[in-house]
């Protein structure tokens, strides 16, 4: 079996698609630059806290460490934790066996040392990215406070992605549903109203009521 028959072969479909997923998302981020979106997200600051300080229940998020860097990035890093374990295992089996193994079992051997290793990923990324200082934000503090919608269509039931801004001037990524049935699409200004664990409740910003959004100086 060649290497290009290896890595496309059927029973290694799922680590495939992880690749795949990974170098579209480089594609549009390389067009992206052209435009000046970025689909990271990476210049817009992270939040470096991650985990749920105002409770001691256990959130397989953060644990996971979404919501240290964009979400984006944890996908990225999750698939290529999982296209690495899975390839790995199924590299090994082909030379003990001669043989692959099914494409059901070695995903599912693959899931929990790929979920391990991107948590240890996510927080050398966090570590990495440009930061000035650490702060401890209580994510209580942004209620009441303007965000935007970052990526997908907020509806309720289907919660996406959105930017707000501490009193650092430090942006954190929160998920967030609308209060009543209607669509907030990327780039709708919304205000957070209420938290459940890591799902915030939010409504349109009334233009005429609120400020413009804009990234809060941290000197302020």
């Amino acid at each position: 079996m060649s290497l290009l028959e290896f890595f496309l072969a059927a029973e290694n479909a799922f680590f495939v698609f992880c690749v795949g997923f990974i170098l579209l998302i480089f594609v549009l981020e390389l067009a992206g630059a052209v435009t000046g979106f970025s689909i990271l997200g990476l210049d817009d600051g992270i939040d470096l806290d991650g985990l749920d300080l105002d409770g001691g229940d256990f959130n397989p998020l953060s644990w996971l460490s979404f919501g240290k860097v964009p979400i984006m990035v944890c996908l990225l890093s999750l698939c290529l934790s999982i296209s690495v374990v899975g390839y790995s295992i199924q590299a090994l089996v082909y030379l003990l066996a001669d043989e692959l193994a099914s494409l059901l079992v070695v995903s599912l051997c693959s899931m929990v040392p790929a979920f391990a290793i991107n948590r240890k990923v996510v927080r050398l990324i966090a570590a990495i990215l440009p930061s000035d200082e650490t702060y401890v934000v209580s994510t209580n503090s942004f209620l009441n406070e303007a965000a935007v919608i970052m990526t997908g269509t907020a509806v309720k039931g289907r919660p996406a992605e959105a930017k707000v801004y501490d009193k650092f001037g430090r942006a954190h990524f929160v998920m967030v549903e609308p209060s009543d049935d209607q669509e907030f699409p990327a780039g709708t200004e919304v205000i957070l109203l209420s938290r459940n664990e890591h799902l915030f409740t939010c409504a349109r910003a009334l233009s005429e009521n609120r400020p413009v959004f804009i990234k809060p100086s941290p000197n302020a």
